[in-house]
Order: C-alpha cells, then structure tokens, then sequence
C-alpha cells in the first residue's frame, strides 16, 4: 500500500525536499484518500512532515474535512501524529492556524 511504502521510505530518511515520490504519492493519496484509515492519513502526513514537505493542497484540504466527521475512529497515535505533521506545515496550509477558515474550524474544534 502507498501509505507503508511511504512510511518505510520516510522513516529511512530517503524521501527528502521535492522527492518525486511524494508529488506522486500526494496525488495518489487524494485520488483514494476515502478509503484511507484514520492512522493511514496520520501515517501519510507523518511521512511527508518528516520528509520536509508538504503535501499538495488539494489533499491537504479533503484531509481537513475528512478528520472531523471521522474524529472518533482516530486513536491517541494518530491524532498526535496528524497534529504534530500539520505543526510542520505553512500556517496558511495548517488548520490550527487558520481558524477564520471553516475547514480549520470544524478540524480545530474536532480536534
């Protein structure tokens, strides 16, 4: 599965800055982002904070609205996960900074 896969590579350190494995591995990821589990989105944001990227916008945002009408399947590891990766990102990609957004609303107050 993409999520492991880029975990494993991730955690190696062999996916740093603007690796091509993780422009693909976002645009893959959104195109299947529904039928990822709550701990493969936290293990996919881990991997790209870890990696110094962040992920494309547009799964960034489906990622955001995901995380609040799912909250309640995340286990303690996950939402850590998913907020530590989302502290690495730009504030105007990062929920938690930008609560004027309805998005980081609804994520911050799920949260």
């Amino acid at each position: 599965q993409i999520v492991q896969c880029l975990w494993a590579l991730s955690k190696s350190g062999a996916l740093t800055g603007h690796h091509p494995v993780l422009h693909q591995a976002s645009s893959a990821l959104l195109l299947h982002y529904m039928a990822l589990s709550p701990t493969d989105v936290a293990s996919a944001l881990w991997s790209f904070a870890t990696s110094g990227v962040t992920p494309e916008p547009s799964f960034l945002s489906q990622v955001t609205k995901f995380v609040p009408g799912n909250i309640e399947d995340f286990n303690e590891t996950d939402l850590a996960m998913t907020v530590w990766a989302y502290s690495t990102f730009p504030r105007d990609q990062n929920p938690f900074t930008s609560a004027e957004d309805p998005q980081g609303a609804a994520f911050c107050t799920s949260v």
